[in-house]
């Protein structure tokens, strides 16, 4: 038999001991309805409250502090990726924008007036220089004719010195040209176009800044989802995270179950379970143990505080047969080898002091105090009290 075959038929099993027990219940006018104690093999059912909850959830969040103009979408509703959810306006920052670019505009006209000053007092000092260039050559070719001149007599020595004074005059004008166009070129890298340059990037920093945090006034679906829950209004003003929207995909569901810390060693991570609506167990889904806390809860109930411990379910095909924040039970069927006593549940009667059966003998009832083991159904285990073949009174 394979290892999940029994798993299948507990639940047939379960009924035809049911129907057996009825069949093997005997009636006495005096005693009514009496049963035999039998000894049999017991499949343990290990029941376990819990709740549905997502495997995964995000959330949608306000890009700024704002008011929401628009709400786009509603509760339970499937999103695509990209798609609108809703929008969010700050009219604070929609000001500072039109600020900044009228500042940029007025910044980038100044750079640029600065930049053709500088250039236009390039252009000129190009030109002086190359005036003082011409006047150089024609200093020098009347030197070159003078020295010629004073060489055959035709000039005196003074005159020669006068055209030699008035190249060496040019020459040092030139290289005070050429110096000035050179100090003028280093000048516009460092003083006022730097610094209108600079200021332009800073603007223009500040302006992608702002438009970066306006492109997400549309709060947008960023996969394939569904929306949970809204947790805004059109016309609600929010701050920067606060959250509009919960987001999940509600293929992908587990259920958080709890079990009692006596019964925590006898499940196993990998076994498989059934999963059912409180009150209905009509209807259930296979499921399998993914993950076993071993961190205790006490958890507040009718009778008191019990300790229990976290257990993880997941199934493949628990969406769209369960919901989110839904109650439900876990059953885990545990198989036992052993051959213990058992008995019809209506056969027992409890007590403040403890558990007890009326037991036939002939035409009489005795009372006696049993104890009793896992319950299951129809059916208790009896772990001592009892003998096997002695005959028990239904009801009291």
């Amino acid at each position: 038999m394979k290892k999940r075959t029994w798993v299948y038929l507990a639940s047939i099993i379960i009924s035809v001991i049911s129907i057996y027990w009825l069949l093997n219940i005997n009636y006495d006018q005096n005693l009514g309805k009496t049963v035999l104690a039998r000894r049999e093999k017991v499949i343990k059912i290990i029941r376990m409250n819990g709740k549905v909850r997502l495997a995964q959830k995000h959330y949608a969040t306000a890009p700024f502090d704002g008011k929401v103009t628009d709400v786009l979408v509603k509760a339970g509703q499937k999103v695509k990726p990209g798609e609108i959810l809703a929008r969010v306006q700050n009219k604070d920052l929609e000001t500072d924008l039109k600020k900044k670019e009228a500042e940029i505009k007025s910044v980038r006209a100044e750079y640029e007036a600065a930049r053709q000053k500088l250039s236009i007092n390039r252009m000129q000092l190009e030109l002086q220089l190359k005036e003082k260039w011409r006047q150089m050559e024609l200093a020098r070719e009347e030197l070159e004719k003078g020295k010629e001149l004073y060489a055959n007599g035709a000039i005196a020595q003074n005159e020669l010195r006068r055209l030699e004074d008035s190249y060496y005059r040019v020459l040092n004008e030139v290289e005070v040209a050429k110096s000035n166009l050179a100090q003028e070129k280093a000048e516009i890298q460092k003083l006022e176009l730097q610094a209108l340059a600079s200021k332009v990037e800073l603007i223009e920093t500040e302006i992608k800044a702002i438009n970066e945090k306006l492109k997400k006034a549309e709060i947008r679906s960023d996969q394939k989802t569904t929306v949970l829950k809204k947790l805004v209004d059109e016309g609600e003003k929010v701050i920067e995270g606060q959250r509009l929207f919960i987001l999940g995909d509600l293929s992908k569901l587990e259920v958080v179950a709890y079990v009692n810390e006596e019964e925590l060693g006898q499940i196993e991570v990998g076994k498989q379970v059934f999963i059912y609506r409180e009150g209905n167990d009509q209807k259930k889904v296979k499921g399998e143990i993914a993950t076993i806390s071993h961190l205790a809860n006490d958890l507040k109930n009718e009778i008191g505080t019990s300790v229990q411990y976290e257990v993880t379910v997941v199934a493949d095909n628990i969406a769209g047969v369960f919901f989110p924040d839904e109650n439900v039970v876990v059953e885990y069927l545990l198989e036992n080898n052993q051959e213990m006593i058992t008995i019809p549940s209506q056969a027992v009667i409890y007590r403040d002091d403890g558990t007890y059966v009326n037991v036939v003998k002939g035409k009489e009832k005795e009372l006696r105090k049993i104890t009793i083991g896992s319950q299951g159904g129809t059916k208790v285990v009896v772990l001592s009290g009892l003998k096997e073949g002695e005959q028990v009174a239904i009801g009291e």
